[in-house]
């Protein structure tokens, strides 16, 4: 406080202190463990005074005590002392009473301030020393012995810990040594090592393996009867964790869990048991998480266990995540220097992270590093700073040391979500955190967590969410409320109560609070959008609901309008939340964040879209990014290179390098500036328009990069959309930031969160915060709950079973769906009156069933794709676009042969046609929609498509038909969801066979090339009015020719693409010489080899073939046949 706080400071804190500490700058102020401290002078006791005796024995008492502790005690009691007194509960103070004693006075008291049982509130103790370290020292000794965490030199259990620090220590001193010798080895070309490497022994590890089973051995002794001081045997054992992982032996990992458990009878503390899962996540492939499973904590709040169970089943799902990345890891690997040091959490490498393809700067990017030994794995790294790694995970023991021996070892990125489950285990630690420390509101963080487990209160919980936080509560609301009681009450005087029920709870009716005066409060959106007049009731009484509770659940079933909403709700807040306040609305995908963006502009709101995975194009597309450009605030000229560099991606984001890891890098480069420059410009930019922003659109894992949103107002209010496709932990990310209030869009009954572990799954990983609060009535219709009951997209029929069946018939259709939704045309639906069709594939043969993809992950049906690019040929020669039509399944294996098929028959004509599998299409939706099904075995087993919510997606995404491919026996063996379908279905009379199909098109071609003969025939020509129908234009796409006529586009179309159609018999004979032409007016007809690509033309008339058709004024070009070879 005296020196302020100069750059000096920050250079050189303890260095400066020192000096500033001592004569001439300052007397009577001494450094202590980086701390300032006063000390003050007492008057010295008279010589030969019975005071001077008692401190005479006082110190040598103490001194004696300091003599005992050797300098390995002296660190294991400043750790146990550091964990069980932190400073904030601890004060200090020290006294001189003569030149050569000291004595310091440590007063500690109980986080919450009160006694507790057997215990005083505050406990006070002083020690002597000849220095002031070694006084504060003596006073720590004392008092975790007053407190019951400090033993004698004499305990036997103490000692134990002793040899368990010193053999941790060495062994710790013998892998580095044993590194160190290989890398020598390695420096000096040693010839002895190739013979090494090839089995994966060196020097010095024989023993390793034993080492450390003895120390795990010393470990299950110490824990199973644990000295006082536990706090340093559980951070023992956590630094010990990874090497026992390394032994991949799961029986001697449960023994020492056993052991643990065995000798603290209340549990470990939940923050060592949180770094021991953490590091066991770390272990793919090895089941170092089971163990800890069975193993208790010591805290038994509702907040302890809700955040042990989320975290376990968090990182069950990051074990499967880096198994799955692992097995199909690929690319090339590139050799990097590091450098090694083993610091307080393990070993830590620093390295060039420009030298590593693919990385990702910043906190959570994972590392693969190979010693380039043949069959020995490789080590896990998770990036903890920039250029710098700690190691997470070892295969083998040999595996650690033998790449801690390497500086250049061979290294990959792997794309994986470490630093998205950092944030959340980050969110969901801090719960554990009291109200005046944790950055939750209180009054949240008593619904998430009193509502779980099996003591929840959830009455008392839906009444604390019913409450309005104050933000929300503008003076004129509040006035409004005091007027409409009507109970008597002074003027001017607010119910005590109704500050009260703001805040959550109940008090009496007692009037003791007046009403400030009402000011004038400058709105950032004058009046009501006119988009809200064309809402719905129930989508009004969303608005309102969000804005005047704390916690609201809105429920949107397809085609309702959730997005809008929320942009409804996001614009009212802002004209009602006080001062520089601000809105934060997250979403779970990117496609969903760029959706409720656009519809947030389009309510004329200034928002800003900010993420770290935001390319240029996408900042600069943004309506505040031109904004802040034309203003003031872009002088610097960063905005004029960054709209420079967007303008760069757009011309390469047809090229695919733009599609690369290293797309960034290279566009940067073209654009003239370097990419680490780019990254840092960019992310300056993006916290300027978060800062300018009234609304900050991020997803929820970019939500906690703090980064993005410094130096802005508060966030009063959350608003997240697609609530039911979050696990629980994730809302928990950007409702630390403080909000004070959550409103939760979503539907439960569509897409339900992605969890890869199954046992993560069972756990209740995959069930959303918004489905929870739904199911256990914290919110209820009139009381939170709001459920959007008109649908605007979809035609009635198509509506009428999803909505029946999975929401209860409690969904209308807007009433002028039925005159703006026609049928598709080209297809010939079953029903006149419904816009719905199952085309049935039959059951199939064993060597025509759905067969798994190369990978063993996926099916695929070649038989319905065939079936479905024969319709959407179809469907597209009517005249629908292919931009309005969709084709989705539930196998990427499909997906990808759908792709294909379209691509190689289709060609140009399909551009724009959406191919997507049921997770992707979510959110989307098209005028037509084809479905293939895929799984069309005798067993019944429809696999991934059993899921009622991917049915429910699946079927709600088309606004004018859905045709459905399928086998109707596979289909009906699922009697969840599937079979009532096809029941309704079928009652409809919308069901169809692949063979009545197949027969209608034949028909329809054949009609086709009647009604042309005729024409033909006749010379007739159709003249309406545009000569472009009038003309024939021959045009060559891919290596063959298509004959394009107005007149006759669908037949060609059909025969081009449907192998239906295909003409069978001996092709006419290939033509010899050129034709001498007799007869004007002759016919010729083009005919295509499907495998050699030649065409000639061959003559009806006078029978004869021609490579080149010949061009007299009245010569006719005829459709294009095809035959089989």
């Amino acid at each position: 406080e005296h020196y302020g706080a100069g750059a000096w400071v920050a250079e050189r804190p303890v260095k400066t202190a020192q000096k500033a500490c001592l004569p001439p700058y300052v007397s009577g102020i001494e450094l202590v463990d980086s701390t300032l401290h006063l000390v003050q002078d007492l008057p010295t006791p008279a010589v030969g005074s019975s005071e001077e005796a008692a401190l005479q024995w006082q110190a040598e008492a103490d001194a004696a005590v300091a003599l005992g502790l050797s300098s390995l005690l002296r660190q294991l009691l400043a750790s146990e002392f550091k964990a069980v007194a932190p400073e904030r509960q601890v004060s200090v103070t020290f006294v001189r009473l003569s030149p050569a004693v000291y004595r310091c006075q440590l007063r500690w008291r109980h986080s919450d301030h009160k006694e507790q049982e057997g215990e005083e509130g505050t406990v006070s103790v002083s020690g002597h020393g000849a220095s002031v370290a070694e006084a504060l020292l003596i006073s720590k000794h004392r008092l975790l012995g007053n407190l019951g965490h400090w033993s004698g030199p004499s305990d036997p259990r103490l000692q134990r810990l002793l040899d368990v620090s010193a053999c941790l220590t060495e062994l710790h001193q013998h892998i580095s040594e044993v590194a160190a010798s290989r890398r020598e080895a390695f420096a000096t070309e040693t010839p002895a090592l190739g013979a090494s490497l090839e089995v994966g022994v060196f020097d010095g590890e024989r023993d390793l393996h034993t080492r450390v089973v003895d120390l795990l051995q010393l470990f299950c002794c110490l824990l199973r009867d644990p000295p006082p001081c536990r706090e340093v045997c559980w951070e023992a054992l956590a630094r010990a964790w990874t090497l026992f992982l390394a032994l991949q032996d799961t029986a001697r990992l449960r023994r020492l869990v056993q052991s643990a458990a065995a000798g603290c009878s209340v549990g470990i503390p939940l923050a060592l048991w949180a770094k021991l899962a953490e590091a066991s996540a770390w272990c793919p492939g090895f089941l170092a998480l089971e163990p800890l499973d069975e193993l208790s904590i010591a805290e038994d709040s509702a907040a302890a266990s809700y955040v042990r169970h989320n975290l376990y089943s968090l990182l069950l799902e990051q074990r499967m995540q880096l198994e799955q990345e692992l097995g199909k890891r690929s690319g090339q690997l590139v050799n990097i220097n590091i450098k090694w040091q083993l610091g307080a959490e393990g070993w830590i490498c620093s390295y060039d992270p420009t030298s590593v393809p693919g990385t990702i700067s910043g906190k959570g990017s994972v590392l693969w590093l190979s010693a380039g030994v043949q069959d020995m794995g490789g080590l896990l790294c998770e990036v903890v700073d920039d250029g710098r790694a700690l190691v997470r995970g070892a295969p083998a023991l040999g595996t650690l040391v033998a790449i801690l021996g390497t500086t250049r070892p061979r290294c990959q990125a792997l794309p994986c979500y470490a630093a998205v489950q950092g944030r959340q285990r980050e969110a969901l630690l801090a719960l554990l955190l009291d109200e005046s420390q944790g950055p939750f509101d209180p009054s949240l963080r008593s619904i998430i967590v009193d509502s779980w487990g099996a003591k929840a209160d959830f009455p008392i919980v839906a009444a604390l969410a019913s409450g309005c936080p104050k933000a929300l509560v503008d003076d004129e609301s509040k006035a409004r409320l005091v007027g409409q009681l009507g109970r008597g009450s002074p003027q001017g005087v607010v119910p005590c109560w109704l500050d009260e029920c703001i805040a959550g709870s109940t008090a009496d009716d007692t009037y003791a609070i007046p009403l400030p005066a009402c000011r004038p409060v400058p709105r950032r959106i004058a009046k009501e959008s006119p988009l809200l007049g064309t809402f719905t009731p129930a989508q009004r009484a969303a608005v309102q609901c969000a804005l005047s509770r704390r916690l609201t659940m809105v429920r949107g079933p397809p085609g309702t309008g959730k997005t809008h909403v929320a942009a409804a709700i996001i614009s009212e807040a802002l004209r009602k939340v006080p001062g520089d306040a601000r809105v934060l609305a997250v979403t779970q995908s990117h496609a969903a964040a760029v959706n409720l963006h656009r519809r947030l502009e389009q309510f004329d709101v200034k928002v800003a879209r900010v993420g770290t995975t935001l390319r240029p194009r996408e900042v600069v597309e943004q309506r505040l990014f031109a904004q802040l450009r034309s203003s003031d605030l872009a002088a610097d000229g960063e905005f004029e290179v960054l709209a420079r560099v967007a303008r760069q991606e757009s011309r390469m984001a047809e090229s695919t390098i733009a599609s690369t890891p290293a797309g960034s890098s290279a566009v940067a480069l073209a654009a003239g500036i370097a990419p680490s420059a780019l990254t840092t410009l960019q992310f300056g930019i993006m916290q300027r328009m978060a800062r300018q922003a009234d609304a900050v659109v991020m997803t929820c894992a970019t939500s906690g990069n703090r980064g993005l949103l410094r130096g802005g107002g508060p966030f009063p209010l959350l608003v997240l959309d697609e609530a039911g496709q979050c696990i629980e932990p994730g809302p928990l990310v950007p409702l630390s930031l403080g909000c004070e209030s959550l409103t939760a869009v979503g539907d439960e009954k569509q897409l339900p969160a992605v969890v890869l572990d199954r046992a993560a799954e069972r756990r209740g990983l995959g069930r959303s915060l918004f489905e929870r609060c739904v199911q256990t009535c914290i919110v209820s219709p009139g009381s939170g709950f709001v459920l959007l009951d008109e649908q605007r997209r979809m035609h009635p029929s198509i509506a009428e079973f999803p909505f029946e069946f999975f929401y209860g018939g409690g969904v209308g259709n807007a009433v002028e769906l039925t005159r703006d939704r026609p049928p598709m045309p080209g297809f010939p639906w079953p029903s006149p009156f419904c816009q719905v069709c199952f085309v049935d594939c039959g059951p199939q043969t064993r060597c025509e069933d759905s067969h798994a993809s190369s990978d063993g992950r996926s099916h695929a049906n070649l038989k319905e794709a065939t079936a479905l690019v024969a319709v959407l040929a179809h469907c597209i020669a009517a005249g629908t676009l292919a931009a309005d039509i969709a084709v989705v399944t539930g196998y990427s294996a499909q997906q990808a042969l759908l792709q294909r098929s379209i691509r190689s028959k289709l060609g140009i004509s399909a551009e724009g046609v959406r191919v997507d599998t049921v997770d992707g299409i979510q959110g989307a939706e098209r005028d037509l929609v084809l479905v293939s099904t895929v799984r069309a075995g005798f067993s019944g087993e429809v696999g991934f498509m059993r899921d009622p919510r991917r049915i429910n997606v699946l079927l709600t995404r088309a606004r004018r038909g859905i045709i459905v491919f399928g086998a109707s026996y596979t289909l009906e063996g699922e009697a969840e969801t599937w079979r009532p379908w096809m029941r309704w279905v079928d009652g409809k009379g919308a069901v169809m066979s692949l063979h009545t199909l197949e027969t209608h098109y034949q028909d329809e071609v054949a009609h086709d090339h009647r009604a042309s003969d005729l024409k033909q025939s006749s010379g007739e020509r159709v003249a309406d009015g545009r000569e472009a129908s009038k003309q024939q234009v021959l045009q060559r796409h891919h290596g063959r020719i298509v004959v394009e006529d107005q007149l006759d586009q669908h037949a060609v179309l059909c025969q081009a693409v449907d192998p239906w159609h295909l003409v069978s018999g001996p092709p006419p004979p290939e033509p010899c010489q050129e034709p001498e032409l007799v007869c004007s007016s002759s016919r010729w007809t083009p005919y295509v080899d499907p495998h050699s690509q030649k065409t000639w033309y061959y003559n009806e008339t006078t029978g004869q073939s021609a490579w080149d058709m010949p061009s007299p004024d009245n010569a006719q070009l005829t459709c294009p046949e095809r035959y089989v070879s």
